[in-house]
């Protein structure tokens, strides 16, 4: 895959931008976003994404499924 980010064009955000600004970390947050930010997703990631997403549904559907409600005996 081809990276198609400009290496002018910053990929961060007006927030993220005046946060790094605050912070001091402009320049080397656009060091480090030249070479580990990119526009795209490679395929063996994105399939990963797409399994933990699945398995967290799941979980979720598993943890607050319905069940049935049972009455507890009557001690006379």
């Amino acid at each position: 895959m081809i990276n198609t980010n400009s290496i002018d064009d910053s990929p961060f955000h007006e927030g993220e931008l005046a946060i790094q600004d605050k912070l001091g970390k402009r320049k080397i947050m656009a060091t480090f976003s030249k070479r580990g930010v990119r526009s795209f997703m490679p395929e063996q990631h994105s399939k990963f994404v797409a399994q933990k997403v699945t398995s967290f549904i799941q979980f979720l559907f598993e943890k607050f499924e319905a069940k049935p409600k049972t009455k507890k005996p009557k001690i006379s």
